[in-house]
């Protein structure tokens, strides 16, 4: 155990992208971090209809996006933005961000991730989704690329 090189909780930290550092990302790589967030965030063991989602974000990208072959240039930043609208344009994910009970409050549910809700009246947060989406595909990435 005495060789193990594990970083100390005050020198970890988390790498530091500017608006400048372009990714190198395929349709996949980001339809990929949304299969696996929504699968993270949702109240559900998986979201409903997570498969016509997938595809509906796959064409949404490959109209709205230039790729070249199959990749395309993005920053984190302006990937997290682009989602985060795009989300709310497409029926298939946006479904995800209404509970299936409303109760008329101004707040109900909570984070699916700690599971102190009832599934039915949580939901998925689609700016949370958005953001851990771009992360993971910004992670991914640049860790490649070290």
């Amino acid at each position: 155990m005495e060789n193990l090189n594990i970083p100390r909780k005050r020198e970890f930290t988390w790498p530091v992208w500017g608006n400048d550092g372009e990714m190198l990302l395929s349709i996949k790589d980001i339809t990929g971090a949304l299969s696996m967030w929504a699968v993270k965030q949702s109240p559900y063991s998986c979201p409903e209809k997570i498969e016509e989602a997938v595809e509906a974000l796959g064409k949404r990208l490959a109209t709205d996006l230039e790729f070249s072959e199959i990749f395309t240039r993005i920053t984190i930043e302006n990937l997290r933005q682009y989602l985060c609208e795009t989300f709310e344009k497409l029926p298939e994910i946006a479904r995800w961000n209404e509970p299936k009970i409303q109760t008329g409050a101004l707040f109900q549910g909570s984070c699916s991730m700690y599971h102190t809700a009832k599934p039915d009246y949580d939901f998925i947060d689609l700016g949370a989704l958005a953001r851990n989406v771009a992360h993971t595909c910004g992670m991914e990435y640049f860790y490649w690329q070290s």
